[in-house]
């Protein structure tokens, strides 16, 4: 008794389980159809038992059927009742190739190894071909549009132009015409790349009018269906909406032998990588390389060959920049330019190599590479570019320096030839020894007036008296005494770089840095005859030292980082602020 009871009760469950699993074939059943005419078809397999649904489509002989790869969806949902439910959908799209009755088979699912199956169609074919009429125009001012594609035959990522066009018998209705737009499809990127041009064209019955352009590049092969544009006519103070035909793409496979660096480069492309930052390059200090690939194609979406991974450099996220414009049914012809910023850890010849960039060219319907020489960059350390200047470029340097800093030249008025207080032996005089005569004029004026500045320090009596006669003091009142005659105001300038900060000037903050930076430099070589990492290292330590060169290697990078995030910059700012306050102190 109870092996009957077990028996009826697993034929029960059975029969619940298999009432949880539904199969439907749902398509616009017709009493005929034409040659050629595309016959939508859905699969759905609904579960209610499990979330794992497979499905086996049925078979299509291509003898008798042109038909498109199947567009996959899986969604989860809940039914009237709260039932969890998992439902799997197959889209096919078939053109019938031969006259008379075919069958379309049935599709099986598959949902927990049991397998469910799909009720079979029979379909009636004329011996016809299907022609694609336009819709019949019922009055003078009625408005359709229709979507044309330049070519759609074409490969994947390979670029096609639709163009959508009204036609009326009324050439006044087509300026009420509105708002044309073509939905999302899947497995299609597309860019609108024009819109009405306001040119009427005169056909034998109707007018017809240019409403919107798309460049159009298919990212799976297969059939793939472009959907209906649409489009507002308003007349009479009423709107009515309008759709268009929809396009079918027959979308070729690139070959299979593609290149290792292939990506998704699709026309014809040339890439070039230079150097940009002029003069020596130092170890640590940021070197600006660009990469500029120009061609015609996908170029909105090709993927840009990058710098490989290496321990003697560091390679920052670059800044691209789009010059592009559309180039008709080819895609987008211009160029993109990629700038990067590359650090470099190690001195000596550094060979810096791109990645390969390799393209498809659809004319040519082969695989092309584009040569990309690896860039030799030579870096030195700062001891090497200094020990590389002879001592006349030194002497040079520093005499400018002083000439600029300090001591302002007047402005020599010319003379006329003819009455020029200049003897006429002078013209004999070499030009080389009349600069020397200036610059030895120059620091003899610069030294006396140091004297008579520092001779005019006033007495406790009100009189002025030579600094060789002055009182003796300690230490702590020497180091007060040269604070106070220090003439960077250190504090005015931390706070113009908060106000820089909050207004997101980047640019004037690293400008503003540098002269507060050269205006220290300068001062503490006035007042205690070394640079600033010597002062800071004999005053505070070394640990203080190191931390200011972090500060400035820092500034160097963010400065010429083509991405500044506001987060990175503040916290640049409270270094500056903290290491800057403490020598002012």
């Amino acid at each position: 008794m109870n092996r009957v009871f077990l028996y009826i009760l697993f034929l029960l469950t059975g029969l619940q389980i298999h009432a949880q699993v539904e199969v439907d074939v749902v398509m616009d059943e017709k009493p005929s159809y034409k040659i050629g005419q595309e016959i939508p078809i859905v699969f759905i397999a609904t579960s209610k038992s499990s979330l794992d649904v497979r499905m086996k489509l049925p078979y299509f002989d291509p003898k008798k059927y042109d038909v498109s790869l199947p567009a996959t969806n899986t969604e989860y949902f809940l039914d009237d009742k709260g039932v969890s439910l998992t439902r799997f959908s197959a889209l096919v799209v078939v053109k019938p190739k031969v006259p008379g009755a075919l069958k379309i088979g049935s599709a099986l699912a598959r949902v927990d190894n049991v397998m469910y199956k799909s009720d079979a169609k029979d379909i009636f074919v004329k011996n016809e071909k299907y022609v694609e009429n336009r819709p019949p125009i019922r009055n003078n001012n009625e408005v359709y549009i229709r979507t044309n594609v330049t070519d759609n035959d074409i490969y994947v990522n390979q670029a096609t132009m639709a163009v959508v066009t009204a036609y009326s018998r009324n050439m006044n209705s087509l300026d009420n015409v509105e708002e044309v737009q073509l939905p999302p499809a899947q497995g299609i990127r597309y860019y609108r790349v024009g819109d009405s041009n306001g040119e009427v064209n005169d056909h034998e019955e109707e007018y017809s009018m240019r409403m919107a352009v798309y460049l159009l590049f298919p990212e799976e092969a297969g059939r793939t269906i472009i959907p209906p544009a649409s489009a507002k006519v308003v007349q009479g103070g009423s709107a009515t909406k309008i759709k268009a035909n929809s396009v079918s793409l027959n979308v070729k496979p690139l070959p299979e032998n593609a290149p290792a660096d292939f990506q998704n480069a699709v026309g014809k492309y040339d890439a070039k990588v230079a150097v940009k930052t002029p003069g020596d390059l130092e170890i640590n200090k940021p070197v600006s390389v660009e990469v500029k690939l120009s061609g015609v194609g996908n170029l909105k979406d090709v993927h840009l060959p990058k710098f490989a991974n290496s321990e003697y450099y560091s390679v920052f996220k670059p800044k691209i920049n789009y010059n592009v414009k559309p180039s008709g049914s080819k895609g987008f012809k211009g160029e993109l330019t990629a700038n990067y910023i590359i650090v470099p850890k190690k001195q000596g010849n550094l060979p810096i190599a791109l990645e390969g960039f390799s393209y498809f060219d659809p004319e040519d319907k082969k695989y092309k590479q584009v040569a990309l020489s690896t860039i030799p960059l030579f870096v030195q350390t700062p001891e090497q570019l200094a020990s590389d200047k002879s001592t006349v470029e030194k002497v040079m340097e520093n005499t400018a320096s002083v000439l600029n800093q300090k001591v302002k030249l007047p402005v020599i008025a010319q003379v006329d030839a003819d009455h020029s207080f200049v003897p006429k032996s002078s013209e004999n005089i070499p030009v080389w020894l009349l600069f020397v005569a200036l610059a030895f004029v120059a620091f003899f004026l610069y030294f006396f007036y140091k004297i008579y500045s520092s001779n005019k320090a006033v007495s406790p009596t009100g009189k002025n008296y030579s600094p060789h006669f002055k009182p003796v003091t300690n230490v702590e009142d020497s180091e007060k005494q040269i604070r106070e005659e220090m003439s960077v105001d250190i504090p005015a300038h931390l706070q113009y770089l908060d106000t820089l900060i909050k207004q997101k000037d980047y640019s004037g903050f690293f400008n503003a840095y540098t002269e507060m930076n050269a205006e220290l430099e300068h001062d503490i070589d006035i007042h205690h005859n070394m640079s600033v990492l010597d002062y800071i290292e004999d005053t505070f330590g070394r640990t203080d030292m190191e931390t200011f060169k972090e500060v400035q290697s820092r500034v160097e990078l963010m400065k010429f980082s083509p991405f500044k995030e506001e987060d990175s910059m503040n916290d640049l700012l409270q270094q500056i602020h903290s290491v800057y306050v403490k020598i002012e102190k």
